[in-house]
């Protein structure tokens, strides 16, 4: 067994879910994915499910992974319930009938599974000081900006040539993004984003020129006649989004004695870094913080929503 491998595993349908969580009169808390009990009971679950469906049921912690699946656009939907931070952990994912349950007897084994399933530390993760605060229409002219820089690069493979452009036009910009979020393929970074952030980036449509001057002070980006051009500042940021292999969101549920605190976070995993925006607000006004941190600092700050500190 490796050191992420669950030490009980079982697949069930939704409704034979339902149907246990009956016999063992289990009532799914507001945290737990979980499907409500049957009005009558099924099979009754054996010694090592029913380990699992008490801390999938009742979980005073939860962390939900959304993330691409095996068709460009469908997402797969994976949970971390745990009662106590130290262990044991059940890992929940939607099938496409039912749910795939698995117990984990840690947190070091639970952030060891984090760590496999997000290729954290399988790929280069160099720390930077740098961070960014963006409001959506900055964030949603960053990810424009990195589809553009994506498309030129293919282009430039395709004609096997290098073209020289010292900037984008508006108008590029605009279809990058609005192309972003028509389609659902997602290795470009606004479709990408757009599938597993908490905010919904259609609301910005109509604002990317505000996006950009936002870029634009913050010294990311540079104008004038040739267009919008990415300044040493910006580069790292685009380029890293503009490779993305990967892009997750984590929100995690932590229950407090005034309720449940949530934290949504988007975590970009390119070729060459790991970026993280961290959502200091989702209403009205939303934005995040940009950082760039090492897989094992990253992990750190996993470890401490879990911990709920």
């Amino acid at each position: 067994m490796t050191t992420s491998d669950p030490i009980e595993r079982f697949a069930v349908t939704t409704e034979q879910l339902a149907g246990m969580l009956a016999s063992a009169s289990l009532s799914p808390s507001a945290n737990s994915p979980l499907p409500a009990p049957a009005e009558s009971a099924g099979d009754t679950p054996t010694d090592g499910q029913l380990r699992i469906l008490a801390v999938a049921s009742s979980p005073t912690g939860a962390l939900r992974i959304v993330g691409p699946g095996p068709d460009r656009g469908i997402g797969i939907s994976t949970s971390l319930l745990w009662i106590d931070s130290s262990g044991p952990f059940v890992i929940a994912t939607h099938t496409t009938n039912g749910f795939d349950l698995s117990l984990l007897p840690s947190r070091s084994v639970a952030l060891s599974w984090l760590d496999r399933a997000l290729s954290l530390t399988s790929l280069p993760s160099p720390p930077a000081t740098d961070r960014l605060e963006l409001d959506l229409p900055g964030y949603a002219a960053l990810l424009s900006l990195a589809d553009a820089v994506a498309d030129v690069r293919l282009r430039e493979q395709l004609e096997r040539k290098q073209q020289r452009i010292a900037g984008f036009s508006i108008e590029h910009l605009q279809y990058a993004f609005d192309t972003g979020l028509k389609t659902n393929d997602d290795r470009w970074a606004v479709s990408a984003v757009r599938l597993v952030c908490p905010v919904d980036l259609s609301t910005v449509t109509g604002q990317l020129d505000q996006g950009l001057k936002r870029l634009t002070i913050m010294g990311l980006t540079s104008g004038g006649d040739g267009g919008v051009g990415v300044t040493q500042l910006g580069a790292p940021f685009v380029s890293a989004l503009s490779s993305m292999p990967r892009c997750t969101g984590l929100a995690t549920a932590v229950t407090t004695t005034s309720g449940i605190d949530v934290s949504h976070l988007t975590i970009h995993r390119s070729a060459i870094a790991l970026h993280v925006g961290v959502w200091k607000a989702v209403g009205e006004q939303p934005w995040l913080v940009l950082t760039q941190p090492s897989a094992a600092g990253f992990v750190s700050l996993v470890d401490g929503l879990i911990k709920g500190r």
